[in-house]
């Protein structure tokens, strides 16, 4: 069986900006919920647990058609979960991020509102990352878009 991240900080850490009950909920109920119904899943079909769970992405195709899109679904709520709590960390805007930002949305006011803007276009489940494309631009990524090197 998969088994869950700890976290790698307390659940009150990052207040005011994130909440402990956030941290909770995603923690407890999103992240654990989708760990758990994975498992379920698997289990079902005697699963031996051979693949990571980033692995299971690549051998879909040898699970019952019938148990994909659930897997896929599961599978992805544990993955951007782990991503979001890998990476959940504050810090001051500063050095060349904050100059880019600046140069590029006009404040960092104008990029919060576009990057909040970006977020509302994301269907279901997943995340916006701010990366820089091959322009050497700041952009808004969707965790659901396809990623290739054209668009990073």
């Amino acid at each position: 069986m998969y088994k869950a991240k700890p976290l790698i900080f307390n659940y009150n850490e990052l207040e005011p900006f994130i909440s402990s009950k956030t941290i909770d909920t995603h923690y407890n109920k999103h992240y654990l919920g989708y760990l758990n119904k994975l498992n379920m899943i698997l289990n079902s079909i005697n699963y031996d647990y051979r693949y990571s769970i980033e692995e299971l992405v690549i051998h879909i195709d040898e699970f019952p058609i019938d148990i994909r899109d659930d897997i896929l679904f599961n599978a992805g709520g544990v993955l951007n979960h782990e991503l979001y709590f890998e990476n959940l960390k504050y810090s001051e805007l500063n050095g060349s991020l904050k100059n880019a930002i600046v140069n590029q949305f006009g404040s960092v006011i104008n990029f919060e509102n576009e990057f909040i803007d970006a977020s509302k276009n994301l269907v279901g489940s997943g995340y916006t990352f701010l990366v820089v494309n091959d322009k050497n631009e700041l952009a808004f990524l969707h965790s659901d878009e396809y990623i290739n090197e054209e668009n990073i």
